[in-house]
């Protein structure tokens, strides 16, 4: 536990006595600090010690606040430092809270927005696992985005092919000239 911080094994002890944790501490220190970190931080750090340290009810109740704090929380820094945190905590396999936040992401035109800000850019550029499940995730569910990402896929390709074409058609007729000279 000496790597672990002090306010969230305090958050997890809460629950293993009380059944729950509080978002936020009592007034002082401790509480400005969760606050300025905001709830998908400390969540997602809950998470990880549940899985941390076995605790399955701690895991379940952190996934189940993460879902309606991603709903408020998706466009603030936040929301890719939880990503980038449980990316890089959580084993492979343990898909629930990425899922839930990457489910977020696609909700409506959030992933547009995101896709805006450098934070969220940085990340998918250091965890490619990211982009590649967001990938995943609108293949499977089928959504409109996806389809739309595929088909601007097709016209790009056939847009680089005509290019191509036409430059090699250049080149050609650049070569007859010379020739001709």
């Amino acid at each position: 536990m000496d790597d672990d911080e002090p306010e969230m094994v305090a958050k997890m002890l809460d629950f293993i006595y009380c059944d729950n944790y509080d978002d936020d501490r009592k007034p002082g220190l401790q509480n400005r600090a969760t606050k300025s970190q905001g709830s998908l931080l400390t969540h997602t750090k809950l998470y990880i010690l549940g899985d941390k340290y076995q605790i399955e009810p701690l895991k379940q109740l952190a996934l189940s606040k993460y879902g309606p704090a991603v709903s408020k929380e998706w466009n603030q820094s936040a929301f890719s430092a939880s990503v980038k945190l449980m990316y890089a905590n959580t084993v492979k396999s343990d898909r629930a809270l990425k899922d839930a936040a990457l489910k977020a992401a696609l909700t409506s035109n959030h992933l547009r927005v995101l896709f805006r800000k450098d934070d969220f850019q940085a990340l998918v550029l250091e965890c490619s696992e990211v982009g590649r499940d967001i990938m995943a995730l609108q293949l499977k569910n089928g959504s409109t985005a996806g389809d739309k990402m595929e088909q601007s896929i097709i016209e790009g390709t056939w847009a680089r092919w005509v290019t191509l074409g036409v430059l090699i058609l250049l080149l050609l007729c650049l070569r007859y000239v010379l020739l001709s000279c």
